[in-house]
């Protein structure tokens, strides 16, 4: 069993993407949860290519990425979904989030989505500990395997 995975549920997708949009899982560790990621800007091909390169780039060395799982034509939206990554030694830690798109300093470049995720904090302004899930490089390494195995 995968310790990592972020992949399109079809059998519930196919119902769902008349009504633009569908509905994803994701894995950290032994935390599961399902999304709904629309359809009004990006399909489903482009998620899936923009995980693989999100999650290639952070195996490969860089110290943060980001797994947009809604995405908005953003001359437009007000936010995007998404899990910024940061990358310590051999750990991944993910935190769900919400990108407010008037709250970056330059429009927001499809192209290059990993040049907005912020600096790894661990507690809110008001000291709460922020919800954070972690695997190995190993584990998604290993999704990233069975992924090209496919």
């Amino acid at each position: 069993m995968n310790k990592f995975s972020i992949e399109f549920l079809l059998n519930v997708s196919k119902k769902q993407m008349e009504k633009d949009s569908c509905y994803g899982s994701i894995q950290i560790g032994s935390f599961q949860e399902n999304f709904l990621s629309s359809l009004s800007f990006w399909s489903m091909q482009d998620y899936e290519i923009h995980w693989k390169k999100a999650l290639q780039r952070i195996v490969s060395g860089y110290k943060s990425s980001c797994l947009i799982t809604s995405m908005y034509d953003p001359t437009r939206a007000n936010f995007i979904e998404w899990w910024p990554i940061c990358r310590v030694e051999n750990l991944l830690y993910f935190q769900d989030g919400i990108l407010l798109l008037d709250s970056i300093k330059i429009p927001f470049d499809i192209s290059d989505p990993f040049q907005y995720v912020p600096e790894r904090e661990i507690y809110t302004e008001q000291g709460e500990k922020i919800s954070e899930w972690i695997v190995t490089v190993e584990d998604v390494e290993n999704f990233l395997c069975d992924l090209n195995a496919r």
